[in-house]
C-alpha cells in the first residue's frame, strides 16, 4: 500500500501509527511559512528527515538508509 504523508486530512495519530509500523518515529510537523513538513526520525541511522512531495514513507526510509550507507562506507 502506498502511504503518502502529504495528505492534508491525515492526522497526527495516523502518521505516528504508520511511522511506528515502519520502524521510525514521527516527530511532528514543522511550519515553514505556508508549507508544512512532516518530520521523522530513523533510529537505525539517527537521521531526522522529511518527505519529498509524492514520496512514500517506504521510499524515504530506503533513500535515507542508502545515503547513510554510502557515507559510512566512504568514511571507513
Amino acid at each position: 500500500m502506498r502511504q503518502v504523508f502529504h495528505e492534508k486530512r491525515m492526522g497526527v495519530q495516523r502518521r505516528r501509527n504508520i511511522a511506528r509500523l515502519r520502524g521510525i518515529e514521527f516527530i511532528g510537523v514543522q511550519h515553514l511559512g505556508e508549507s508544512k513538513l512532516a518530520l521523522f526520525n530513523d533510529p537505525e541511522t539517527g537521521t531526522t528527515f522529511s518527505l519529498h512531495a509524492g514520496e512514500t514513507i517506504g521510499e524515504a526510509i530506503a533513500n535515507i538508509r542508502a545515503r547513510f550507507t554510502v557515507v559510512t562506507k566512504s568514511v571507513s
